[in-house]
Formats: structure tokens, sequence, C-alpha cells
């Protein structure tokens, strides 16, 4: 399996979130399956998931998403959605929103 990964960090007014994107290639097994797996996995970690299938998309997709597909992100900020297709999987997440300033927040010591 090849991976891509990536993260970067996202920053707002007096607020930062983290972003995460990770992309594997050629997945093992059907995306069917891969989905269902990953459903039950998130399902057992507390997220109130379920398949949608988007045929919009080119390639159509699975995905899962918390909170539910296109309905935007969690009062912080935070999302976490999985595409699953014949070709590709892609993760994607972003943390809520951190108060404070993006360079003491990323200093590598406390800052008084």
């Amino acid at each position: 399996m090849t991976t891509r990964r990536g993260r970067g960090c996202l920053t707002f007014p007096g607020a930062v979130a983290l972003a995460l994107t990770l992309t594997a290639c050629s997945p093992g097994g059907t995306p069917a399956d891969l989905i269902a797996q990953a459903q039950k996995a998130w399902q057992e970690r507390g997220h109130d998931v379920k398949v949608e299938r988007d045929t919009n998309l080119t390639p159509p997709r699975w995905i899962l998403s918390d909170p539910p597909y296109l309905t935007g992100t969690h009062s912080d900020g935070s999302y976490s959605t999985l595409d699953v297709n014949e070709s590709a999987i892609y993760f994607r997440a972003t943390s809520g929103c951190v108060p404070g300033d993006i360079l003491q927040l990323n200093s590598p010591s406390p800052s008084s």
C-alpha cells in the first residue's frame, strides 16, 4: 500500500486547529467492506456514524463522517471524514480550535 501524509495548522483570529490528511492507494478488499469495518470501529469508539454513498463524486465514494456528511463541523470546529472508493482511501480530520496565540502555542518551551 502506498501512503501520502500531510498535516498543517489552520489559524483563525485567536484560535488554532490541527488538520490531518492521510491518503492510501490500492486498498485491499472492496470499498463497501472497508467502510463497514471502519464504521464498526468508529461506533465502538463512541462515534454515531452511518455510511453515506456520494455518487456525485468521481469516482463515487462511500463516506463516514463525524458529524454527518455535508452538515459542517462540531461546535468546536472539529470533524473527521473517511472516503473510500475503488482505488483509494482518504482520511481527513481537524481538531477543535484551541484559543491562543499561534506563536506561543508553537513555542518549544512554555512562555510566560
